[in-house]
């Protein structure tokens, strides 16, 4: 390799500690991913030396960065309007740009996450970082909507997790909700009240 045979010129400009570790592990990188983005940080030559790591390290995070850009909505905003959540968006998707990941290009293969809505972890399939992110952000404003009394639950949801929570008073623009509000019409128009009560739902799982 050119960094072993060149290593004198090469510790000019990497950080010849960190190039080692990451070169011990194979394809592991995850486990020094310190080192890894030290290396990738440190000059032009390191991010062509981490490309394919720093790669693998970025999206094995990305479940943690796209969990602080969904508290980040939760905890600061007052409301959930259209301009937020198109901002959000768009620096999530240059947060993954310079983590060397295009947001949307498919996974090798899609995957299976789990998204909390309404405090349950629900398992989805997802086909890119931007599909993950929009599926995170649209379980927890979802979620947010039925406790603010903005949207209606599916059947009988509130009974199987134990309720409600608080209302809080914050406002959801109507366009963040119209596909949904839609969706879950439709789905009560073909399941009767009677039907659709906790303990049928619970025989039919």
């Amino acid at each position: 390799m050119l960094v072993e045979t060149n290593k004198e010129s090469a510790s000019l400009v990497l950080p010849h500690v960190s190039v080692d570790a990451a070169m011990s592990v194979q394809d592991k990188w995850s486990s020094v991913a310190d080192h890894v983005e030290a290396v990738w940080n440190s000059s032009a030559i390191g991010r062509a030396l981490m490309e394919k790591a720093m790669r693998q390290v970025s999206l094995e995070k990305m479940s943690a960065v796209i969990d602080g850009f969904v508290s980040k909505m939760r905890m600061g905003a007052t409301g959930v309007t259209a301009a937020l959540l198109e901002a959000s968006r768009e620096e999530f998707v240059h947060e993954m740009q310079r983590r060397c990941t295009d947001a949307t290009k498919a996974f090798d293969q899609p995957k299976e996450i789990e998204c909390l809505y309404r405090g349950v972890a629900v398992r989805v399939i997802c086909t890119s970082p931007l599909d993950q992110y929009n599926l995170r952000v649209a379980a927890w404003i979802r979620g947010l909507a039925v406790d603010e009394q903005l949207l209606i639950p599916l059947w009988c949801e509130s009974e199987l997790i134990g309720g409600t929570a608080a209302k809080t008073g914050r406002v959801i623009e109507a366009p963040a909700l119209s596909a949904c509000r839609s969706f879950r019409d439709s789905c009560h128009d073909i399941l009767s009240v009677v039907e659709a009560t906790g303990p049928n739902i619970e025989d039919v799982i």
